[in-house]
C-alpha cells in the first residue's frame, strides 16, 4: 500500500496509520483526484493481502493430498530408542550410548 502511495504522490504515512485515516478520507470530497489514488491504494494493499492467504491456503491443501495416505484413525507403536547419557565438556557435548 505505501508503494502504492509513493507512486501517487501522497505520503507513505497514511499506509502506517490506515485506520485513523478514514475519517479523513470520509469528509474528502468525492471528486477530489487524491481521495481516488488512495482508495486505489487500499485496493491495492488488500489485494495483496489476498492473494498472500491464497498461497498459503492453496500450500495448506496441497500438503493435505500429500498426506493423505497417513491415517489418523489408527495408533502406531512409539519407537523405542536406546537411552543417553549426556556429558557436557568445556569444549562440545557429547552423548555415550548404554
Amino acid at each position: 500500500m505505501s508503494g502504492a502511495l509513493s507512486g501517487a504522490g501522497l505520503p507513505a504515512d497514511i499506509a502506517r496509520d490506515s485506520e485513523r485515516f478514514i475519517f479523513v478520507l470520509r469528509s474528502m470530497a468525492d471528486s477530489d483526484p487524491r481521495k481516488s489514488a488512495i482508495l486505489e491504494s487500499y485496493t491495492k494493499g488488500f489485494h495483496a493481502v489476498f492473494v498472500a492467504t491464497t498461497a498459503v491456503s492453496a500450500s495448506a491443501l496441497v500438503a493435505g493430498f500429500l498426506i493423505r495416505k497417513f491415517s489418523m484413525d489408527t495408533a502406531r507403536p512409539a519407537v523405542q530408542r536406546e537411552p543417553r547419557i549426556y556429558i557436557r565438556t568445556a569444549s562440545r557435548r557429547r552423548h555415550l550410548s548404554l
